[in-house]
């Protein structure tokens, strides 16, 4: 099964891409979304935050409380870490999972946020793609995006591996600076790429 690892700072562009991805016949499986099915009420990543926190992460309807969790987190290096610790395993855990649920599609794309700050998830992907975008770019679509401050949206983004190792790092890189016609040519492209490999008998370049 050949497995794309998707990954990108915020606001690069992600989740957009692999909605194209998706329109294209690709699997598309997103961290992100495993992250909020284990958090919601009940749920096994839900009860380890309970477990720790008790209730300081709540809002009135017993759910986490998501934009407070993410805004502490990124002021305290402490409580990132232990959320991390808390969840990561779940996550990966659940995507092992679904991968495993997946009958011969095309290809798998797998949205992976810190796919290159951490290190668990390079074992399963075939090749990793990088979204990539200019850091003023991230910032502009994070404030128009998610309504927080201009000192969060920075926060997030230095928190996060720099652009220049990402490129180093990255098997493929598409850029996304400019718009969404741009991107969807280009992803087009990358996609015509996979497929004619996958078509070619014995390829072990992928």
């Amino acid at each position: 099964m050949l497995i794309i690892g998707l990954t990108g700072g915020i606001g690069s562009g992600k989740s957009e891409a692999s909605k194209i991805f998706k329109s294209l016949g690709a699997t598309i499986l997103d961290l992100d979304d495993i992250a909020k099915k284990i958090t919601k009420k009940n749920a096994l990543g839900y009860n380890k935050i309970i477990e720790y926190f008790g209730n300081a992460y709540l809002d009135e309807l017993l759910n986490i409380d998501r934009k407070k969790l993410r805004a502490e987190m990124f002021f305290s290096e402490g409580l990132k870490n232990k959320i991390e610790e808390l969840l990561h395993p779940l996550i990966f855990n659940e995507c092992q999972n679904l991968i495993k649920k997946i009958s011969s599609p095309t290809y798998v794309v797998i949205v992976i946020p810190l796919l290159f700050e951490n290190s668990t998830y390079r074992n399963i992907i075939s090749q990793s793609l990088l979204i990539d975008c200019s850091e003023e770019t991230q910032l502009k679509r994070v404030l128009s995006r998610d309504g927080i401050t201009k000192e969060l949206a920075k926060k997030i983004i230095y928190s996060q591996m720099k652009r220049e190792e990402k490129i180093m790092i990255a098997d493929n890189i598409i850029n996304n600076e400019f718009s969404k016609d741009i991107l969807e040519k280009n992803i087009v492209y990358y996609h015509k790429n996979i497929i004619k490999k996958l078509k070619e008998p014995n390829n072990d370049s992928l």
